[in-house]
């Protein structure tokens, strides 16, 4: 009997003490509950430092965004600046054309200068035409002195594009279909393209003109390189000795010798005999 009540003893000491300890842990958690509870409240109120790190970061990336905004509107300026630069360096024609178009007026007439010819102006014979080309005589601008004088130098001038005026049309000078021909006095406006003489303008009155020269023939008495003289054997003087200047002299090539037969073309100037043309005859 005692044995069985001290187990009984021991068994409800043994369940005593189990509730008390029951109770007491769950007071104590009660309280762990409690006090966590007012840890956690100040929390939610006051921002961790790590909240105010994010939180300072974020005002500072705001902050640095807005300062770049900012950045960038202060350079639109500069970039249309370098807009406008680059246009006006690249010919924009948006931009203002003022100097545009003094520059474009410059190139023009800097062009206009390189490729307009220069006009020039003489006075010739006209020997011949052969379809738009006209052979002059620049030299002696006259009637012939003698038949053929100026075929040994004639100019060939381009005039399938000139202009052609008659000056002093009149009842005895009508106007001429066919003005330019052998035998007139023109007035020529030229210039040279490629080694080529262009007729732009051809004047004349049309009036043929006749040859005014005397011609000489007779047999060489004396000849230097300046003179010759000459024993008259045909035409008017025959017998006279008539010596000439040689000076504007053309020979066509002969030799003259003593005793030949030659044919002198000249003129007289101030008594002078000026012999323009001279050459053998048998």
């Amino acid at each position: 009997m005692k044995k069985k009540f001290i187990l009984g003893m021991v068994t409800c000491f043994i369940l005593l003490f189990t509730c008390s300890c029951s109770l007491f842990d769950s007071t104590s958690k009660d309280k762990v509950s409690t006090s966590q509870n007012s840890i956690e409240e100040p929390k939610s109120d006051t921002p961790s430092e790590t909240q105010k790190n994010n939180n300072s970061s974020n005002t500072e990336s705001e902050n640095s965004n807005t300062t770049d905004t900012d950045k960038d509107t202060n350079s639109e300026p500069e970039s249309s600046n370098e807009s406008e630069n680059d246009a006006s360096i690249n010919g924009d024609s948006s931009l203002p054309n003022n100097a545009d178009s003094s520059n474009s007026d410059s190139s023009t007439n800097s062009n206009e200068e390189e490729t307009s010819p220069t006009i020039q102006t003489t006075v010739g014979y006209v020997l011949s035409c052969e379809g738009n080309t006209m052979y002059v005589d620049l030299q002696n601008t006259g009637g012939r002195l003698y038949p053929g004088e100026g075929e040994n130098r004639k100019v060939a001038f381009d005039i399938s594009n000139a202009e052609r005026v008659q000056t002093n049309i009149s009842e005895f000078n009508p106007a001429r279909n066919n003005l330019i021909r052998p035998g007139i006095q023109v007035n020529i406006e030229y210039y040279i393209k490629n080694q080529t003489n262009i007729a732009t303008k051809l004047t004349s009155d049309g009036d043929e003109m006749e040859p005014y020269s005397p011609v000489a023939i007779g047999k060489v008495i004396a000849v230097t390189d300046t003179e010759v003289s000459i024993t008259v054997t045909e035409g008017e003087n025959i017998g006279e000795n008539i010596s000439f200047d040689l000076t504007n002299c053309d020979s066509n090539g002969d030799t003259i010798s003593i005793d030949s037969q030659v044919a002198i073309a000249y003129y007289t100037s101030q008594d002078i005999n000026y012999a323009v043309y001279i050459e053998s005859v048998s």
